[in-house]
């Protein structure tokens, strides 16, 4: 047990001092918060995927994750935060109970995000179709898009939009059969 409390220890330590050395090499002071810019240049330089992949951290997969994970709430984090950062994404670490919770959250939220946006593009489509044929926005060529929700899910209360293309001279009743 005290092994593995001096590798913890020795590793965290080494990531701290690494990811600092990183920030003063691209001229950043290490107690100035970082930008998004500053973090991106940070993490694409040759030495921070050497550092990275020395603790067991997948260099694409944090680029991938850093812009969630650190600018969620702010357009600048601390040197702090992205030492964290490499420290969780290590592949020696598993997944915690709490880990769980926070990926459920970001799923809640990340689906509450894209059901108002298509709730928005629902409403579009709905408005265009109510327009006068002549004065319709919402075709394509000679096609009106005309949303389709799959009564499967609506019981969950989510309500995906597929967009279906029908003639634009068919008649509602056609619309309806076709869906």
């Amino acid at each position: 047990a005290i092994a593995t409390i001096e590798r913890e220890t020795i590793s965290v330590a080494y990531v701290k001092a690494e990811v600092e050395a990183l920030v003063q090499e691209t001229g950043r002071d290490v107690e100035a918060l970082l930008t998004r810019e500053d973090v991106e240049e940070i993490m694409l330089s040759p030495k921070a995927g050497r550092v990275f992949s020395n603790v067991g951290v997948d260099v694409e997969g944090m680029v991938e994750v850093a812009d969630i994970r650190l600018f969620k709430d702010s357009d600048q984090v601390r040197t702090c935060d992205l030492v964290g950062l490499v420290l969780q994404l290590r592949g020696q670490n598993i997944a915690t109970v709490k880990d769980i919770v926070n990926l459920q959250k970001f799923i809640v939220e990340e689906w509450s995000f894209l059901a108002e946006k298509i709730s928005v593009v629902v409403r579009a489509v709905d408005r265009a179709s109510k327009a006068p044929k002549s004065m319709s926005t919402g075709g394509i060529g000679d096609h009106v898009i005309v949303p389709a929700l799959d009564n499967g899910m609506q019981a969950s209360g989510f309500t995906p939009l597929t967009c279906l293309t029908t003639p634009a001279n068919s008649t509602k009743e056609s619309t309806k059969e076709a869906l």
